[in-house]
């Protein structure tokens, strides 16, 4: 298990977005869409939410890589199990998804592409079906954020069902 917190640590430390970097007012971000397929026009959205998001899960978790691993395996879960629930069928979907919270770990946006490697999927009834999620879910978090915070990453689905940190 110690290779998949060191991946989640490299992967988030390697998708801090540029804007993170840069100084500048915060933008809006409330007519951005609740959940979108990043690429064509959408890079502004993308770029304004890496600003507003700029603290990433593994902060909120206190820089605990284990925590967030677990986290952010419990989210690929839910979405799974919400996608049972519902009917929708996310088997052989790959994915790049960028999640953002509030401090309460309420999930805000949802930015995702399919992967080259996916099968093809209607995106308007993926993004969809992640609308739906984002109004169910709820990250659970020990304490709220200090502040709104992201995770961007790759998923594939079905997903891993299991248990971190056990031996």
């Amino acid at each position: 298990m110690r290779i998949v917190y060191v991946t989640f640590f490299i992967c988030s430390a390697m998708l801090l977005p540029s804007s993170f970097l840069r100084a500048s007012n915060s933008p809006d971000t409330t007519k951005i869409p609740r959940v979108f397929l990043l690429g064509d026009d959408t890079d502004t959205y993308s770029e304004r939410l890496s600003y507003e998001y700029s603290y990433l899960l593994i902060f909120a978790c206190n820089s605990n890589v284990e925590e967030a691993s677990a986290k952010w395996i419990d989210m690929m879960n839910a979405i799974e199990d919400y996608s049972e629930e519902v009917g929708f069928n996310l088997k052989g979907l790959k994915m790049w998804i960028n999640i953002y919270w509030d401090k309460d770990g309420t999930v805000r946006h949802i930015a995702y592409y399919l992967r080259p490697e996916s099968r093809n999927a209607d995106t308007k009834a993926l993004t969809a079906f992640f609308t739906s999620f984002c109004s169910k879910y709820k990250l659970p978090l020990n304490a709220p954020a200090k502040k709104k915070f992201s995770h961007s990453g790759s998923t594939y689905f079905p997903f891993f069902k299991g248990k971190v940190g056990g031996n």
